[in-house]
């Protein structure tokens, strides 16, 4: 999900202040929702941007097995 959606969500859960209802209508766990506030509080919209995700591990494992 990209920050616009997950800052929707996050206001959602704020104004209707039914963070579980929230969390079933989107299909998310409160643990995400939760997270994203977090992240939020801390960096603002950058906190909920999408992060690269590391593949040099799973680089370094399809290397060895073709090795």
């Amino acid at each position: 999900m990209n920050a616009k959606t997950k800052y929707h969500i996050l206001m959602q859960g704020t104004t209707s202040k039914n963070v579980s209802e929230t969390c079933k209508a989107f299909g998310i766990s409160r643990t995400i929702y939760y997270k994203w506030q977090n992240a939020y509080k801390k960096h603002g919209m950058d906190g909920l941007a999408e992060k690269e995700k590391n593949r040099s591990c799973q680089t370094k494992w399809t290397s060895a097995r073709k090795g």
